[in-house]
């Protein structure tokens, strides 16, 4: 049921509420459903203020951009307790506090990835279920269901005492499957199979399957997709950049140091910077820069660890 209202009244409403009337079929009701219709010129004014930022919207702007920062700082501060080689302190309830204090997907999957470890796989299953009552895409979505069921795998593999080096023809047949998908838990499957076969980097095993049950499509397994999956991250913020954007790094513990390159959009190479150790951030000023699409790769030895996209907006 409508309360009739006068068009004008309506009007004042609806654009003193942009961000209300942005949503749903608001437009489409105003035009046609309720019992005194709005004209079309009305209708296009109520659009025409969408593109104006209200306080909500700058509240949202400003509650995201913090949400960030408290992210991008949680890493760091995790980054330098990981990094610590004294053995006779233990940051794990540290690590498991702070990871538990952030809002992001990833911070979730961190939790359950430390939880597993515990054997608190109950944890585990609770914070994923969690996860699926958010407003998540079809992909994030299908991305927690399989990793519901990576760690379902999981927990009965290593519940019977096993270990990598003693998978059965089922145990590889599971793997191939999730390794089949581009999931995390896709590539922890192929992580195991790499480990499991020695390192060949091409890997395809054949168990024996039943007629009734077709073998998986092949795939190609590339070493450099597993270690990404654990090392060789880079974060960027802010990005895009107006002044200035920060690099931070975390690669394999092996790398001692590497070099970040910056190219622009014609490829020239305008940025080279040693990077030390195996953590840590470089700040690129970009006060001078032009506007505009940059890549960024982070090189070890000749060889690219990551690789990703910037942009400078003035």
């Amino acid at each position: 049921m409508y309360f009739v209202r006068s068009n004008a009244m309506l009007l004042e409403v609806c654009l003193a509420n942009p961000d209300a009337t942005r949503k749903g079929d608001v437009i489409k009701e105003l035009e046609q459903e309720v019992p005194n219709p709005m004209p079309g010129y009305m209708c296009d004014i109520i659009m025409a203020s969408w593109d104006v930022k209200t306080y909500r919207t700058l509240l949202e702007s400003s509650l995201s951009s913090a949400a960030l920062e408290f992210e991008v700082a949680t890493r760091q501060m995790m980054n330098l307790f990981l990094a610590d080689t004294n053995q006779n302190v233990n940051y794990k309830d540290s690590i498991i506090y702070l990871l538990e204090n952030l809002n992001s997907i990833e911070a979730v999957y961190d939790l359950t990835d430390i939880y597993a470890g515990m054997g608190e796989f109950e944890v585990v299953y609770n914070k994923l279920y969690d996860l699926l009552e958010r407003k998540l895409s079809d992909n994030e979505e299908n991305e927690v269901r399989t990793m519901i069921k990576w760690y379902e795998f999981t927990e009965d593999y290593f519940a019977k005492d096993n270990n990598v080096d003693t998978l059965s023809s089922d145990d590889v047949k599971t793997l191939i499957e999730f390794a089949a998908t581009e999931t995390k838990a896709g590539h922890r499957a192929k992580s195991m199979l790499y480990h499991y076969s020695g390192g060949t980097y091409n890997y395809h095993i054949e168990p024996e399957f039943s007629e009734e049950m077709p073998m998986p499509k092949k795939f190609i397994l590339n070493p450099q997709d597993v270690l990404n999956e654990f090392y060789n991250k880079v974060s960027v913020y802010p990005n895009p950049a107006e002044f200035y954007t920060t690099f931070m790094y975390d690669l394999h513990p092996d790398v001692k140091s590497s070099f970040l390159q910056i190219s622009d959009s014609k490829g020239t190479v305008i940025v080279t910077a040693q990077l030390s150790g195996n953590l840590g951030h470089y700040l690129w000023d970009t006060r001078n820069v032009p506007s505009g699409f940059y890549t960024y790769t982070i090189l070890h030895e000749g060889k690219k660890l990551n690789s990703g996209k910037v942009m400078v907006k003035k």
